[in-house]
């Protein structure tokens, strides 16, 4: 009789304390999920009182919905008492559980409709980049962003211009002589459009009047040595690893002439190099 008569004690403990704290029994009748009134203000202003209180009452309490909010303050109250480490506190920034006073729903409206963002001295600032703060090379378009500073028209080929330059300048710049400016050594096959000789065989003297023959002749790592003109012709560079120079861009143009394969194919090219020449044309 003694064994039972102890836990009979200790319920009918918690049920008046229940009962003082709450005002109803622990099981809310008829599975009411709503916490009773009083329990949410028990203890309101003793944290670890009503932490104890919470943990009490939800090892006596009937009703599913009412164990469970007392599961969650529980909950809340050890984070607020910081009885959990700070890595397993639940992620609940408490300005998100605050209502945003009149003044404050007015201000996000307006930002949603303006596109403004407020700054931290009261001001206001458009969404955009301000004026100020374009980059060099670029200016103010008149609707918080930026344009580049370029010449009114496209550059002409070979030549070109960066943010800041109003005038076209040669990519690369030109020589008189037929090769001037490109690296040649004693493997050099030399091209000319404008050779008129009836014998080629890749020297200064005789070059090669097509891109073309220049590469098929060239021994790896060999440079092709493009004289000024305009050469119509596609590139085929397959498993060969050669450099491919020309004058300048705006005296060597490459143009395209099949409209189906690539102007310049290149297929397990190696270390293959392509230097100051315009390439053009429908492939």
């Amino acid at each position: 009789m003694s064994r039972s008569s102890k836990p009979a004690g200790r319920w009918l403990e918690l049920r008046r304390e229940f009962v003082a704290a709450v005002g109803v029994a622990a099981a809310a009748a008829g599975g009411q999920s709503a916490a009773p009134l009083r329990l949410r203000t028990a203890h309101a202003g003793d944290t670890k009182r009503r932490a104890a209180l919470v943990g009490r009452l939800q090892r006596c309490a009937d009703d599913p919905a009412l164990r469970g909010w007392l599961r969650d303050e529980q909950q809340r109250l050890k984070t607020a008492t910081k009885l959990l480490p700070l890595s397993r506190q639940p992620a609940r920034p408490r300005g998100f559980r605050r209502k945003l006073y009149r003044y404050q729903r007015e201000g996000v409206a307006r930002f949603l409709a303006t596109g403004q963002l407020l700054l931290a001295d009261d001001t206001c600032e458009p969404a955009g980049v301000p004026p100020a703060q374009c980059g060099p090379g670029f200016e103010p378009d008149g609707e918080r962003g930026c344009a580049a500073v370029l010449p009114p028209l496209p550059c002409p080929v070979g030549t070109m211009a960066t943010p800041g330059e109003t005038t076209c300048r040669p990519v690369a710049p030109c020589g008189s002589a037929p090769w001037e400016g490109i690296p040649v050594d004693g493997t050099t096959e030399y091209v000319d459009g404008s050779y008129g000789g009836s014998v080629s065989d890749g020297s200064a003297g005789q070059p090669w009047t097509r891109i073309q023959d220049g590469i098929d002749a060239a021994v790896p790592g060999a440079i092709i040595a493009v004289a000024a003109g305009s050469y119509v012709e596609d590139l085929w560079i397959d498993h060969q690893s050669v450099q491919v120079w020309g004058t300048c861009p705006d005296q060597v143009e490459v143009v395209g002439d099949s409209g189906t394969f690539p102007v310049v194919y290149i297929h397990d090219g190696g270390a293959t190099e392509l230097h100051q020449l315009a390439i053009t044309g429908p492939g």
